[in-house]
C-alpha cells in the first residue's frame, strides 16, 4: 500500500486526518505531555522515598530477628541443660 499523497489532499481531508489523530490519541498537546511527565517523575520519586523507608524497616527487622535467634539459642540451650539434669536423676 503506497503512503497516503498529503500534498494532493485537500484542506478538509488535512484537518479530518487531524481531527481522527487527536481521537485516537496519536496526538496530544504539549502541556499535556509534560504534565503526565512531570506526574511520573513525582511518582518516581515518591516511590524512591518509600522503598528507602522500607529499606530501613527491613534493617531494622533483620537486627531484630537476629536478637531473637540468640535469644532463642539460649533458651534452647538452657532446655537442653534441664533435660540433661532430668534425664540423669534416677526415677523413683
Amino acid at each position: 500500500m503506497p503512503p497516503l499523497p498529503w500534498a494532493d489532499l485537500g484542506s478538509g481531508a488535512l484537518l479530518a486526518a487531524v481531527v481522527v489523530m487527536i481521537l485516537r490519541g496519536w496526538l496530544i498537546p504539549r502541556r499535556t505531555h509534560d504534565r503526565e511527565i512531570r506526574f511520573k517523575d513525582e511518582q518516581i520519586v515518591e516511590l524512591k522515598r518509600k522503598s528507602a523507608a522500607d529499606d530501613d524497616a527491613n534493617a531494622e527487622l533483620l537486627r531484630q530477628n537476629g536478637m531473637l535467634l540468640d535469644a532463642a539459642r539460649t533458651g534452647t540451650a538452657v532446655a537442653e541443660s534441664v533435660q540433661r539434669l532430668f534425664d540423669r536423676e534416677p526415677q523413683s
